[in-house]
């Protein structure tokens, strides 16, 4: 009896110290309201900072609003970790890519990323610092990726990912941004087409997800599975 009351004691100390390192766990589901006009034009999409696109030129500025979150959803169920991130407008070249932590962690364990395609997605995702390929993605028949999406106005990137490919967590915690590269987000006004000409080859566009601050990412709170 007291070797049984041990082992019960030692698993009770350690849940509690992995839901103490996971700081307040949610019921499974938290959403972020991303700040409007809050994109961001770099030369060196590998480093944060960068300038608002809303400030800069008429290029920019279109561009910039071509790729504009309103709002990330998160959802950590039974078997999938759901991302939908909806826009002001999306653009059919603009992507979400995002990086995952999982329990309780500080390290960026897990990358994702889903962009539109034929109203699904194209999407992967997998262990950080590995090569692209090489974990889940929406084109293999295990561990497949699943998905819906809607350019426009009024558009979004719905993303399901299995859990194994996080190597099935207790809790989970998210972030992402919006991504474009340069050269293709045009203007509807023909007449301004010449200035869109102009923007520089080597510009990146890119809206991480945060409520208060732009230029940093905002990550969800640990969310429990569910």
């Amino acid at each position: 009896m007291r070797h049984t009351t041990r082992i019960l004691a030692a698993g009770a100390v350690a849940a509690t110290v992995l839901l103490a390192s996971a700081g307040t766990a949610t019921a499974g589901s938290d959403s972020i309201d991303d700040k409007r006009y809050d994109t961001l034009v770099t030369t060196d999409l590998g480093n944060t900072g960068g300038t608002l696109a809303s400030k800069g030129t008429y290029a920019q500025r279109v561009a910039g609003g071509k790729l504009d979150i309103d709002k990330m959803t998160v959802n950590h169920g039974k078997e999938f970790v759901s991302v939908r991130v909806t826009f002001h407008h999306l653009h059919e070249n603009a992507y979400v890519g995002g990086s995952v932590k999982v329990n309780g962690g500080t390290a960026e364990d897990f990358y994702f990323y889903g962009a539109p395609y034929l109203g699904g997605i194209q999407a992967e995702s997998g262990p950080s610092g590995l090569e692209s390929g090489t974990g889940c993605s929406s084109t293999t028949d295990t561990k497949k990726i699943q998905g819906s999406s809607k350019i426009g106005k009024g558009g979004f990137i719905q993303l399901y990912i299995p859990r194994s490919c996080f190597d099935n967590p207790k809790y989970v915690k998210v972030g992402a941004s919006s991504i474009h590269y340069p050269n293709v987000l045009l203007a509807t006004n023909k007449k301004k087409l010449s200035s869109i000409a102009k923007m520089a080859d080597e510009e990146h566009y890119y809206d991480p997800v945060n409520s208060a601050y732009f230029g940093a990412l905002e990550y969800t709170s640990w969310l429990a599975r569910g």
